[in-house]
Protein backbone atom coordinates (compact mmCIF):
# COMPACT_ATOMS: atom_id res chain seq x y z
CA UNK A 1 0.00 0.00 0.00
CA UNK A 2 1.61 3.30 -0.82
CA UNK A 3 1.15 6.22 1.13
CA UNK A 4 1.67 10.03 1.39
CA UNK A 5 1.81 12.65 4.23
CA UNK A 6 1.43 15.97 3.63
CA UNK A 7 -0.35 17.10 6.91
CA UNK A 8 2.91 18.83 7.70
CA UNK A 9 3.15 21.12 4.39
CA UNK A 10 1.35 24.01 4.49
CA UNK A 11 -0.13 25.57 1.15
CA UNK A 12 -0.76 23.09 -1.04
CA UNK A 13 -2.62 23.81 -3.95
CA UNK A 14 -5.07 22.30 -6.22
CA UNK A 15 -1.58 22.05 -9.19
CA UNK A 16 -0.21 20.18 -6.19
CA UNK A 17 -2.43 17.42 -5.51
CA UNK A 18 -3.40 16.97 -9.24
CA UNK A 19 0.38 15.43 -9.29
CA UNK A 20 -0.49 12.84 -6.93
CA UNK A 21 0.29 9.84 -7.87
CA UNK A 22 -3.37 8.20 -9.20
CA UNK A 23 -2.52 4.66 -7.52
CA UNK A 24 -1.93 6.13 -3.89
CA UNK A 25 -3.63 4.01 -1.49
CA UNK A 26 -3.39 6.38 2.05
CA UNK A 27 -3.60 10.35 2.17
CA UNK A 28 -3.00 12.06 4.82
CA UNK A 29 -3.77 16.36 4.10
CA UNK A 30 -4.58 19.86 5.33
CA UNK A 31 -5.06 22.22 6.92
CA UNK A 32 -2.88 24.70 5.02
CA UNK A 33 -4.15 25.11 1.22
CA UNK A 34 -3.08 27.66 -1.15
CA UNK A 35 -6.60 26.72 -3.37
CA UNK A 36 -9.93 26.81 -1.91
CA UNK A 37 -11.03 23.64 -1.00
CA UNK A 38 -13.49 22.98 -4.01
CA UNK A 39 -10.21 22.62 -5.70
CA UNK A 40 -8.17 20.65 -3.53
CA UNK A 41 -10.96 17.93 -3.56
CA UNK A 42 -11.61 17.78 -7.31
CA UNK A 43 -7.58 16.66 -7.81
CA UNK A 44 -7.70 14.63 -4.71
CA UNK A 45 -6.68 10.94 -6.70
CA UNK A 46 -9.82 8.91 -7.03
CA UNK A 47 -9.29 5.53 -5.77
CA UNK A 48 -7.82 5.96 -2.41
CA UNK A 49 -8.81 3.60 0.34
CA UNK A 50 -7.90 5.89 3.44
CA UNK A 51 -8.01 9.81 3.76
CA UNK A 52 -6.97 12.08 6.50
CA UNK A 53 -8.13 15.15 5.85
CA UNK A 54 -8.06 18.25 8.02
CA UNK A 55 -11.01 20.84 7.16
CA UNK A 56 -10.47 23.34 10.10
CA UNK A 57 -10.25 25.77 7.71
CA UNK A 58 -12.97 24.94 5.95
CA UNK A 59 -15.53 28.31 5.65
CA UNK A 60 -19.53 27.73 5.80
CA UNK A 61 -19.95 28.68 2.15
CA UNK A 62 -17.81 25.50 1.34
CA UNK A 63 -19.94 22.59 3.47
CA UNK A 64 -20.56 21.33 -0.33
CA UNK A 65 -17.11 20.08 -0.47
CA UNK A 66 -18.47 17.09 1.22
CA UNK A 67 -20.65 16.01 -0.95
CA UNK A 68 -17.85 16.62 -3.86
CA UNK A 69 -15.66 14.56 -1.79
CA UNK A 70 -17.97 10.88 -1.12
CA UNK A 71 -19.19 11.52 -4.87
CA UNK A 72 -15.67 11.09 -6.15
CA UNK A 73 -13.80 9.04 -3.82
CA UNK A 74 -16.24 5.62 -4.38
CA UNK A 75 -13.74 3.13 -3.43
CA UNK A 76 -12.85 5.79 0.10
CA UNK A 77 -13.35 2.97 3.04
CA UNK A 78 -11.29 4.62 6.02
CA UNK A 79 -12.30 8.27 6.35
CA UNK A 80 -10.88 10.74 9.22
CA UNK A 81 -12.21 14.33 9.14
CA UNK A 82 -11.27 17.17 11.11
CA UNK A 83 -14.17 19.35 10.29
CA UNK A 84 -15.24 21.16 13.61
CA UNK A 85 -18.38 21.75 15.00
CA UNK A 86 -22.36 20.56 14.49
CA UNK A 87 -21.94 22.40 10.78
CA UNK A 88 -19.28 19.83 9.84
CA UNK A 89 -21.06 17.00 11.13
CA UNK A 90 -24.10 17.87 9.11
CA UNK A 91 -22.50 18.37 5.48
CA UNK A 92 -20.85 14.95 6.62
CA UNK A 93 -24.48 13.50 7.21
CA UNK A 94 -25.55 15.06 4.16
CA UNK A 95 -22.94 13.48 2.26
CA UNK A 96 -22.60 9.69 3.96
CA UNK A 97 -25.31 8.64 1.32
CA UNK A 98 -22.67 9.05 -1.49
CA UNK A 99 -20.44 6.37 0.03
CA UNK A 100 -22.24 3.00 1.42
CA UNK A 101 -18.79 1.35 1.24
CA UNK A 102 -17.18 3.63 3.78
CA UNK A 103 -16.02 1.05 6.51
CA UNK A 104 -14.32 3.16 9.45
CA UNK A 105 -15.39 7.19 9.54
CA UNK A 106 -13.33 8.71 12.47
CA UNK A 107 -14.62 12.47 13.72
CA UNK A 108 -12.94 12.81 17.02
CA UNK A 109 -11.64 16.04 18.59
CA UNK A 110 -14.27 18.35 16.42
CA UNK A 111 -16.41 19.81 19.38
CA UNK A 112 -19.44 18.17 18.28
CA UNK A 113 -22.69 18.07 20.06
CA UNK A 114 -25.81 15.86 20.31
CA UNK A 115 -27.42 17.91 17.26
CA UNK A 116 -23.94 16.42 15.23
CA UNK A 117 -24.39 13.15 16.90
CA UNK A 118 -28.42 13.09 15.69
CA UNK A 119 -27.75 14.12 11.90
CA UNK A 120 -25.10 11.57 11.41
CA UNK A 121 -27.17 8.75 13.22
CA UNK A 122 -29.76 9.86 11.13
CA UNK A 123 -27.77 9.24 7.91
CA UNK A 124 -26.77 6.03 8.36
CA UNK A 125 -29.60 4.56 9.47
CA UNK A 126 -31.43 6.08 6.46
CA UNK A 127 -28.46 4.44 4.69
CA UNK A 128 -29.71 0.77 5.97
CA UNK A 129 -29.07 -2.04 5.24
CA UNK A 130 -26.59 -0.92 2.76
CA UNK A 131 -23.83 1.06 4.64
CA UNK A 132 -21.03 -1.03 5.77
CA UNK A 133 -19.41 1.24 8.60
CA UNK A 134 -17.84 -0.91 11.32
CA UNK A 135 -16.10 1.77 13.34
CA UNK A 136 -17.20 5.07 14.07
CA UNK A 137 -15.02 7.20 16.48
CA UNK A 138 -16.56 10.16 18.39
CA UNK A 139 -13.84 10.54 21.12
CA UNK A 140 -13.21 14.17 22.68
CA UNK A 141 -16.51 15.77 21.11
CA UNK A 142 -18.98 17.55 23.39
CA UNK A 143 -21.55 14.60 23.46
CA UNK A 144 -23.95 13.74 26.12
CA UNK A 145 -26.54 11.05 27.74
CA UNK A 146 -28.49 12.62 24.30
CA UNK A 147 -25.85 12.15 21.85
CA UNK A 148 -25.07 8.80 23.39
CA UNK A 149 -29.15 7.47 23.67
CA UNK A 150 -29.13 8.84 19.63
CA UNK A 151 -25.72 6.23 19.12
CA UNK A 152 -27.57 3.26 20.84
CA UNK A 153 -30.83 3.64 18.52
CA UNK A 154 -28.20 3.05 15.89
CA UNK A 155 -26.67 -0.07 17.67
CA UNK A 156 -30.61 -1.49 17.96
CA UNK A 157 -31.02 -1.73 14.42
CA UNK A 158 -30.70 -5.58 13.46
CA UNK A 159 -28.87 -4.76 10.41
CA UNK A 160 -26.36 -2.36 12.00
CA UNK A 161 -22.73 -3.71 11.11
CA UNK A 162 -20.54 -1.55 13.44
CA UNK A 163 -17.77 -3.72 15.32
CA UNK A 164 -16.03 -0.58 17.06
CA UNK A 165 -17.46 2.53 19.21
CA UNK A 166 -15.86 5.10 20.64
CA UNK A 167 -17.31 7.26 23.02
CA UNK A 168 -14.29 8.19 24.80
CA UNK A 169 -13.55 11.42 26.54
CA UNK A 170 -17.08 12.73 26.41
CA UNK A 171 -17.09 13.97 29.83
CA UNK A 172 -20.85 14.61 29.94
CA UNK A 173 -21.93 10.90 29.20
CA UNK A 174 -23.12 9.49 32.24
CA UNK A 175 -24.64 6.54 33.76
CA UNK A 176 -27.74 7.11 31.97
CA UNK A 177 -26.17 7.13 28.47
CA UNK A 178 -24.45 4.61 28.84
CA UNK A 179 -27.85 2.25 30.01
CA UNK A 180 -28.84 3.50 26.57
CA UNK A 181 -26.06 2.09 25.09
CA UNK A 182 -26.57 -1.37 27.13
CA UNK A 183 -29.84 -1.72 26.54
CA UNK A 184 -29.01 -1.55 22.92
CA UNK A 185 -26.42 -4.39 23.29
CA UNK A 186 -29.06 -6.56 24.92
CA UNK A 187 -30.03 -7.43 21.43
CA UNK A 188 -26.75 -6.43 19.21
CA UNK A 189 -24.88 -8.98 18.06
CA UNK A 190 -22.21 -6.98 15.75
CA UNK A 191 -20.38 -4.62 18.55
CA UNK A 192 -16.95 -6.48 19.79
CA UNK A 193 -15.55 -3.18 20.95
CA UNK A 194 -16.75 -0.23 23.10
CA UNK A 195 -14.95 2.53 24.38
CA UNK A 196 -16.07 4.90 27.35
CA UNK A 197 -12.93 5.78 28.73
CA UNK A 198 -12.73 9.26 30.18
CA UNK A 199 -16.31 9.63 30.23
CA UNK A 200 -15.70 9.69 34.39
CA UNK A 201 -19.30 10.27 34.96
CA UNK A 202 -20.00 6.39 34.40
CA UNK A 203 -19.66 4.74 37.98
CA UNK A 204 -20.26 1.32 39.02
CA UNK A 205 -23.72 1.77 38.17
CA UNK A 206 -23.72 1.91 34.97
CA UNK A 207 -20.75 -0.67 34.43
CA UNK A 208 -22.68 -2.88 36.54
CA UNK A 209 -25.86 -2.73 34.30
CA UNK A 210 -23.19 -3.66 31.62
CA UNK A 211 -21.95 -6.24 33.84
CA UNK A 212 -25.46 -7.25 33.66
CA UNK A 213 -25.63 -7.49 30.30
CA UNK A 214 -22.82 -9.68 29.52
CA UNK A 215 -23.91 -12.11 31.70
CA UNK A 216 -27.61 -12.20 30.45
CA UNK A 217 -27.03 -11.74 26.80
CA UNK A 218 -24.45 -10.49 25.18
CA UNK A 219 -22.33 -13.13 23.93
CA UNK A 220 -20.08 -10.79 21.27
CA UNK A 221 -18.50 -7.87 22.61
CA UNK A 222 -15.45 -8.66 23.43
CA UNK A 223 -13.73 -5.59 24.56
CA UNK A 224 -14.32 -2.69 27.10
CA UNK A 225 -12.27 0.44 27.61
CA UNK A 226 -14.14 1.20 31.29
CA UNK A 227 -12.89 4.91 33.06
CA UNK A 228 -9.75 4.97 34.78
CA UNK A 229 -11.67 4.94 37.66
CA UNK A 230 -13.24 1.80 37.59
CA UNK A 231 -9.98 0.01 36.19
CA UNK A 232 -8.61 -2.87 38.81
CA UNK A 233 -12.55 -2.47 40.22
CA UNK A 234 -14.77 -5.46 41.04
CA UNK A 235 -17.28 -5.10 38.80
CA UNK A 236 -14.48 -4.14 36.38
CA UNK A 237 -12.76 -7.07 37.01
CA UNK A 238 -15.72 -9.27 36.67
CA UNK A 239 -16.30 -7.41 33.49
CA UNK A 240 -13.39 -8.83 31.76
CA UNK A 241 -13.68 -11.97 33.28
CA UNK A 242 -17.36 -12.01 30.83
CA UNK A 243 -15.33 -10.15 27.87
CA UNK A 244 -12.75 -12.99 27.72
CA UNK A 245 -15.08 -15.72 27.91
CA UNK A 246 -16.73 -14.27 24.79
CA UNK A 247 -13.35 -13.92 23.36
CA UNK A 248 -12.95 -17.70 23.87
CA UNK A 249 -16.46 -18.17 21.28
CA UNK A 250 -19.14 -18.46 24.50
CA UNK A 251 -21.65 -17.48 21.74
CA UNK A 252 -20.90 -20.79 20.41
CA UNK A 253 -23.07 -22.43 22.81
CA UNK A 254 -26.21 -21.01 21.86
CA UNK A 255 -26.67 -23.63 19.52
CA UNK A 256 -28.55 -26.71 21.28
CA UNK A 257 -27.10 -30.03 20.03
CA UNK A 258 -23.51 -29.09 21.97
CA UNK A 259 -23.15 -32.04 23.80
CA UNK A 260 -24.28 -32.85 27.43
CA UNK A 261 -20.89 -33.26 28.69
CA UNK A 262 -19.38 -30.22 26.91
CA UNK A 263 -22.18 -28.24 29.32
CA UNK A 264 -21.51 -29.67 31.98
CA UNK A 265 -17.55 -28.87 31.66
CA UNK A 266 -18.34 -25.32 30.32
CA UNK A 267 -20.98 -24.10 33.17
CA UNK A 268 -18.30 -25.75 35.88
CA UNK A 269 -15.09 -23.49 34.47
CA UNK A 270 -17.56 -19.99 34.37
CA UNK A 271 -19.58 -20.56 37.29
CA UNK A 272 -17.15 -21.95 39.61
CA UNK A 273 -14.55 -19.50 39.05
CA UNK A 274 -11.97 -18.28 41.46
CA UNK A 275 -9.97 -14.33 41.66
CA UNK A 276 -6.79 -15.64 41.39
CA UNK A 277 -4.21 -16.46 38.36
CA UNK A 278 -5.85 -19.82 37.57
CA UNK A 279 -8.51 -17.71 35.50
CA UNK A 280 -6.18 -17.63 32.85
CA UNK A 281 -6.38 -21.35 32.56
CA UNK A 282 -9.40 -22.01 32.99
CA UNK A 283 -10.41 -19.83 30.46
CA UNK A 284 -7.54 -21.33 27.98
CA UNK A 285 -9.54 -24.58 29.29
CA UNK A 286 -13.12 -23.28 28.33
CA UNK A 287 -11.76 -21.97 24.81
CA UNK A 288 -10.51 -25.90 24.00
CA UNK A 289 -14.08 -26.72 24.93
CA UNK A 290 -15.31 -24.62 22.78
CA UNK A 291 -13.37 -25.45 20.18
CA UNK A 292 -13.95 -28.74 20.41
CA UNK A 293 -17.99 -28.36 20.00
CA UNK A 294 -16.92 -25.91 16.62
CA UNK A 295 -14.96 -28.69 15.24
CA UNK A 296 -18.03 -31.07 16.11
CA UNK A 297 -20.83 -28.67 14.74
CA UNK A 298 -18.72 -27.89 11.11
CA UNK A 299 -18.56 -24.31 12.61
Amino acid sequence: MSSLNLRHCSHISAQDVACLPSNLDSLWIGPSFASSLSEIVQKIPENLIRLDLDLTQMQMNEEDVMGTLFQRLRSLQMLSLRCPGDAGAIAIAKALPYNVHLTSLDLRSNRISDQGVEAIVAALQSCRPNHSLKELILSWNSITDRGASKVASLLQDKNCPLERLDLSCNDRIYDTGLRTVVEALKCNSCLRELNVFGCDGITTVGASLLLQCLQEHNMVLQLVRLPSSLLGSPVGEELEYYLALNRAGRRLLRDHSVPVALWSDVMALSTNRTRTSSLSSKLSALYYILKQKSDLLGA
